[in-house]
């Protein structure tokens, strides 16, 4: 279980770190500012992205260093990734937001005249993108906090929940 959590956390890194390459970065400009066109919205929730992903980099990183000690894995495990457990709720306002920003970008999306639909339209026929949308990356993040609580409600109650 702690194996596949560090596995599948380093995955989940690695593939949000390609949707920001891909989606985000090209509408910032060097000094991290958001270029002019880019919906409130859109960038709001790329920046709490940006911060889910850092958070769980430091997740994956702790489990690793956990993995390779000498000590107790379990104990370590817990010890390694307490102090970002509080950290968690730094998912609230993507949360809150997801389900109307993706809803506008696929809009916006749809429509010819968008200059930010072009771009995702553009953005998402990458092969990097395995003809994914958008939408479907953005909610990774919301994926990757059920798949946690549900490994934890099995853990905690007999095997299952």
């Amino acid at each position: 279980m702690i194996w596949e959590l560090y596995e599948t956390e380093k995955a989940f890194v690695t593939s949000l770190r390609g949707v920001l390459r891909i989606f985000s970065l090209p509408l910032r400009m060097p000094n991290g500012s958001w270029i002019k066109g880019v919906p409130m919205g859109v960038s709001r929730l790329f920046d709490w992205l940006d911060d889910i992903v850092s958070l769980h980099a430091q997740i994956a990183t702790a489990l690793e260093s956990a993995r390779i000690s000498h000590h107790p894995l379990v104990l370590n495990v817990a010890e390694a990734i307490l102090p970002v457990v509080a950290r968690l709720d730094i998912h609230l306002p993507y949360l809150v937001r997801f389900e109307t920003v993706t809803k506008a970008i696929e809009a916006m999306t749809v429509d010819v005249t968008s200059d930010f639909g072009e771009f995702v339209r553009l953005q998402s026929s990458l092969p990097e993108c395995a003809a994914l949308s958008l939408g479907s990356f953005l909610l990774k993040p919301v994926q990757r906090l059920m798949k946690i609580g549900r490994a934890s409600c099995r853990e905690r109650v007999y095997g299952e929940c």
